[in-house]
């Protein structure tokens, strides 16, 4: 995704006599601060006092006031925080063997807030593949302190072709195959979640080899 930063640098005021550029629409996002209080940029009209004293008037000036008196009109854009890191990198680790179920733990002790998503970075191959036959894959599901984590179970991998990122040779794979990088996210937290966080395989038919990138909370 590429975002365009880049400024028009023609000098339209549109009017409004601050001197200042407006593209009209939406405001623009504009920093935590009221620029015309502090001067940085030149008050938008003779008589103007200050933010506060024009605060009532802040949605009849959507090119001045909600702009230029940011804080006062709270039209703040709040700073999304950079995700926290739970889990790290990790290497290549086998489920199992076909129809059983383990759980292995991946962090002694995390805790996550409510109103976080936790994000998960994964890439796979699907082992005990048996060309022309098709069992139900393997799949797996979060845990944090022995609590389901809502929305991040996968989906099962199995399959029977090359599409499918086998391990198995006879199915057009090999062990190191590897699916791309898959995301899974939560749903939102309702509630906050501590304790062990851990992944649980169910194996079904299959097993699979999960290999991590990372495991991440934060705010949405």
């Amino acid at each position: 995704m590429v975002i365009d930063n880049s400024n028009n640098n023609n000098n339209n005021d549109n009017g409004d006599g601050d001197g200042n550029t407006n593209t009209g629409g939406n405001p623009p996002t504009a920093a935590c601060v009221d620029a015309y209080d502090d001067g940085t940029v030149a008050k938008p009209w003779p008589d103007f006092v200050s933010c506060a004293a024009e605060k009532a008037y802040c949605q009849d000036q959507p090119a001045t006031l909600l702009v230029h008196c940011a804080k006062t009109c709270g039209t703040c854009t709040p700073e999304r925080q950079p995700d926290r890191v739970l889990v790290r990198a990790h290497g290549d680790r086998r489920s199992g063997g076909p129809n059983e179920v383990n759980t292995f733990e991946y962090h002694a002790g995390v805790t996550v807030n409510a109103n976080e998503l936790i994000t998960l970075t994964y890439k796979f191959v699907a082992g005990y593949c048996q060309h022309g036959k098709s069992n139900v894959g393997a799949e797996f599901e979060v845990l944090i302190g022995g609590v389901a984590v809502p929305g991040m179970r996968s989906k099962q991998h199995g399959g029977t072709t090359a599409a499918d990122f086998p391990y198995d040779s006879n199915c057009g794979g090999c062990p190191d195959c590897y699916s791309p990088w898959i995301e899974l996210e939560s749903q939102l937290l309702e509630q906050p979640m501590s304790g062990k966080l851990e992944i649980r395989f169910t194996n079904n038919g299959r097993n699979m080899h999960l290999v991590l990138d990372s495991i991440a909370a934060g705010a949405k």
